[in-house]
């Protein structure tokens, strides 16, 4: 564990060779396979509409997000399976027949990732997107989440734009209450989630994606987790931090890009990690945390992640929302 931070630490220092990042990954202690990888992620929380609207967002969402690697994206898990069945080309069509099989006030869910595996017994796929809606009668948001590779696998170039270019996309389309983007930890099995946590509290840009926060927040629409290098906020959210004329002026370190119907806040020209071992809280990300503080939710019953045992869950997850403040 300690080697995978100093390679970290040294990847914030240089900050010239972040395809490093998307070999790194912290073992299994019980096994060979790896425990966490390093990704870049996005999760979008959407409103209690329409369950025919929302499955038209989500199709859409799945599709454009094979666009962004149509070499690499030909798996796919529909509703009620339990594997991952191969398929060609746009998933479109197929999400849109398994989605027609099931009544319209029903829950639906599906995900895409690759046939990628870079090491043997290695299920941590860098390559995924999935959509949860939830049942008419479940008036918990629905949420859609994506994962990419930190850099294309060709050229070392971050995805960084790629994935700005993405969330200001689904953003326009899917029309979330809030969401979250940048570096992100990811895992196979839930329970892995427990490795996490010493690099989450050292390298506080990493944020860690999971349904938990579905089922804390429950039916609370108005409340984001935390920040990331990317932030997005529906324009109620907006309006009850001040407007948007109050939100350029206090975000004096970060960009804002509005779309109809919300912004998205960069917080920074691109994703920020820090160090906690060195005091480096990134700047950006503080500005948008202290910003955002009075609609974040902090009511939580168990915790967002898996933590040791004789850990409070509830109280690592506090500091860790707070961990920008």
């Amino acid at each position: 564990m300690q080697d995978i931070m100093n390679q970290i630490r040294s990847l914030i220092d240089r900050q010239d060779n972040m395809a490093v990042i998307d070999k790194l990954y912290i073992p299994h202690p019980y096994s060979s396979r790896p425990a966490v990888k390093f990704v870049l992620g996005a999760e979008l929380y959407l409103p209690n509409i329409n369950r025919v609207e929302l499955r038209e967002k989500g199709i859409r969402f799945l599709s454009d997000y094979w666009k962004c690697f149509p070499e690499y994206i030909n798996k796919i898990l529909l509703r009620n399976r339990t594997r991952y069945i191969r398929f060609k080309g746009d998933p479109t069509d197929v999400i849109i027949q398994d989605c027609n099989k099931y009544l319209k006030d029903l829950g639906y869910g599906a995900s895409l990732c690759s046939k990628h595996n870079m090491r043997p017994n290695d299920y941590i796929n860098p390559y995924k997107a999935g959509i949860a809606i939830s049942r008419e009668k479940d008036f918990r948001p629905s949420s859609f989440e994506a994962y990419f590779p930190v850099c294309d696998e060709k050229t070392g170039i971050p995805n960084y734009q790629l994935l700005l270019e993405a969330i200001l996309k689904w953003a326009e389309f899917c029309q979330p209450i809030h969401g979250l983007a940048g570096f992100s930890l990811t895992f196979d099995l839930v329970q892995d989630s427990v490795y996490a946590l010493p690099i989450m509290k050292r390298f506080s840009g990493f944020n860690l994606i999971d349904d938990d926060f579905i089922f804390e927040i429950d039916n609370v629409y108005n409340r984001i987790k935390c920040v990331n290098w990317l932030t997005v906020l529906s324009t109620p959210l907006i309006d009850e931090l001040g407007g948007i004329e109050l939100m350029k002026n206090t975000l004096s370190l970060c960009k804002i890009h509005e779309y109809n119907g919300g912004v998205v806040i960069q917080a920074g020209e691109f994703p920020l990690l820090g160090d906690s071992h060195t005091g480096e809280i990134p700047e950006p990300y503080r500005q948008a945390a202290q910003y955002t503080k009075p609609i974040r939710f902090e009511d939580y019953d168990e915790g967002l992640f898996r933590v040791p045992r004789d850990t409070d869950a509830v109280m690592e997850t506090l500091s860790w929302i707070k961990r920008f403040d």
